[in-house]
């Protein structure tokens, strides 16, 4: 018989077939950590091209709203420069956009951009109050006002002022300087969130029966310092005689050449006095004492001026600031807010010096009418020349541009306030000098109640 061919025990355990199938039992291990390392590489690779995708339609997103509000304020200039030299266009122009309202945003391809709304409000900074002009009399006529918040909002502009606020977690001092936005006094002591910016929704604040307080001011109103034709205006103190004569003269002949000689020879005397240097105050002091009769004044009155500064700061615009706002200007009564405002419909083209001369000695006469046998007549009538002067002008050379853009179907609202100043010259483009993107609230639904030209008074809160 020949050997049995079954391998012996021996043989068995020093086979080397046990070790090559250890081997490959490790090198499947090595695999499956090696592919589990790759699926681990793969899904955190793929979560943050998730999240990378997601921040690009964020960005693309935030990129097209900023442009979106830059088109929306573009279209705002627009319109404004359409009114630039005929105030009848402006005068419509402010009226029509002085609410907010939504319309649709120029239309475009609904797969690639998202259908967007816009609200555009344009309004004249200068039929406001001047936040950084006005005195604590005038701010007190305010709705809702106390003096004590009135003192604390003089103080925080007040160079001079000692105040320091030390109560709160982190104490800070009054800033000492003019203020640059409304939104500032959000940081003034005594300063009532809701009574100066109305309610957190759009539909509360419209509702309200007065504007809140922010829709009252400005930091920045006032005119340049030329006539209607954007011409500079000569400076009655120091333009020889001329010059006031040309000046005076550009519409129509209404001084002679021998009141100007003695206009200029009352200025040598005065002076010779002055301790300032400046002979006249006002252009109604100098035409008085030329001797111009004051038929002619209102002629002058926009081509004179005894301030030399380019820019007039604070004055508030007849032609466009509401009954509310003119009843807060000292020394206005609520006859001559009557007579400006009837002058105002009689003229859409705009009411001009020699209308404010008239209607103020209007305003003056039914006083004196209504005052006779009565001695608690009110303290009601006319403004001097000088007066108006100093408080009152024709035109605006700041506005306020403000818009709203929201995508259609959604609750988020992108916001921004665009603060506009006209150069005297008209060959000049207007400038956007301040570019804010408020919050809701406090901020831009306070808009939603705006200050209109109708506006009759300021009530109480």
């Amino acid at each position: 018989m020949g050997k049995c061919c079954r391998p012996s025990l021996t043989h068995c355990l020093v086979s080397p077939f046990p070790r090559k199938r250890r081997r490959r039992g490790q090198a499947l291990i090595l695999a499956v950590l090696a592919l589990t390392v790759l699926i681990v590489a793969a899904v955190s690779l793929s979560t943050t091209a998730r999240l990378e995708v997601r921040a690009a339609r964020r960005g693309i997103d935030e990129v097209q709203r900023e442009a979106a509000l830059r088109g929306a304020v573009n279209r705002g200039l627009a319109l404004l420069e359409q009114g630039r030299t005929d105030p009848e266009t402006l005068r419509a122009t402010l009226e029509r956009n002085g609410q907010l309202s939504w319309a649709p945003f120029a239309a475009g391809p609904s797969d690639t951009m998202p259908q967007l709304e816009m609200a555009v409000q344009i309004l004249d900074c200068s039929a406001r109050i001047d936040l950084n002009g006005a005195d604590a009399d005038q701010l007190k006529k305010l709705p809702g006002m106390t003096e004590r918040t009135v003192n604390a909002m003089v103080s925080w502009r007040d160079e001079k002022s000692k105040d320091k606020y030390t109560g709160g977690p982190r104490p800070y001092e009054v800033k000492r300087r003019p203020y640059d936005t409304v939104e500032e006094l959000l940081l003034v002591r005594d300063v009532d969130t809701r009574a100066f910016f109305g309610a957190p929704t759009m539909r509360e604040t419209a509702e309200l029966p007065v504007p809140p307080v922010s829709e009252w001011l400005s930091p920045l109103a006032g005119e340049n310092n030329v006539d209607a034709t954007g011409e500079a205006r000569v400076d009655v103190n120091s333009a020889g005689a001329e010059e006031l004569l040309a000046a005076a003269n550009r519409a129509q002949p209404v001084v002679t050449p021998e009141q100007l000689q003695n206009l200029i020879e009352k200025r040598r005397q005065k002076e010779a006095t002055s301790t300032s240097g400046q002979a006249f105050k006002s252009v109604s002091e100098a035409l008085r004492e030329g001797g111009i009769e004051e038929k002619w004044w209102g002629a002058v009155m926009d081509e004179w001026t005894v301030d030399r500064r380019k820019f007039l700061p604070g004055r508030i615009n007849v032609n466009s600031a509401s009954p509310a706002v003119l009843r807060t200007i000292p020394g206005v009564s609520s006859d001559l807010v009557q007579q400006i405002v009837k002058r105002r419909t009689e003229k859409p083209e705009g009411v001009a010096w020699a209308d404010l001369l008239e209607v103020s000695a209007a305003a003056g006469q039914q006083t004196e009418t209504a005052g006779q046998g009565n001695t608690t007549a009110p303290q009601t009538g006319g403004m001097q020349p000088d007066q108006m002067e100093k408080q009152f002008s024709l035109r605006s050379s700041v506005y306020l541009v403000r818009c709203l853009i929201r995508e259609t179907g959604s609750s988020r609202i992108d916001a921004v306030s665009a603060l506009v100043y006209w150069p005297a010259s008209t060959d000049e483009a207007a400038t956007i000098v301040q570019w804010r993107k408020p919050d809701r609230f406090p901020g831009w639904t306070a808009w939603f109640r705006p200050l209109l030209e109708n506006e009759e008074s300021a009530g109480d809160r």
